[in-house]
């Protein structure tokens, strides 16, 4: 891009977010396992343009133009929340021959449950056990002694 408002070319970047888990309140969609990584962006320095990856959209996704972008960021950040996001992203930035900043693929290997499983075995270092179940399945296991009390209960 030539200079702009006296502004010398600045690095075209992509940045990816998908919808997923979402929930709306008082007519506000919130996307959630997504960052918001375009905030931390100088527009000074950089030209950011924003991606929304649908699964019903991405085959007209793909056939588009992405030529002019040097960078991939990817936003869908939460594997817990958003694990179709990050699936799309992953899908998306296997595609282009781009550098991809916070690839999906590594991205998906944080859960909160391997975290966990990751730093147990680290000397010097208290790690909580964490267990992905469903509302019905702690309904059943309430009185289960591999529940120690208290328990922090948080929806995945």
């Amino acid at each position: 891009m030539a200079e702009d408002q006296g502004l010398a070319q600045r690095t075209r970047i992509l940045v990816l977010y998908a919808l997923g888990a979402s929930h709306l309140a008082d007519q506000d969609i919130y996307v959630l396992g997504n960052n918001d990584m375009r905030q931390l962006l100088d527009p000074s320095r950089f030209e950011v343009d924003r991606l929304i990856l649908r699964p019903e959209r991405l085959d007209a996704i793909m056939a588009m133009d992405f030529s002019p972008y040097q960078v991939i960021i990817n936003a869908v950040s939460d594997p817990d929340l958003n694990a179709e996001g990050l699936a799309l992203a992953a899908t998306f930035c296997a595609q282009f021959d781009r550098p991809v900043i916070n690839h999906p693929e590594r991205i998906q290997d944080t859960g909160r449950d391997q975290v966990a499983a990751s730093l147990a075995g680290i000397a010097g270092l208290t790690v909580p056990p964490v267990w992905q179940r469903t509302g019905a399945d702690l309904r059943m296991q309430a009185g289960d002694d591999r529940f120690p009390w208290p328990l922090l209960l948080r929806p995945a």
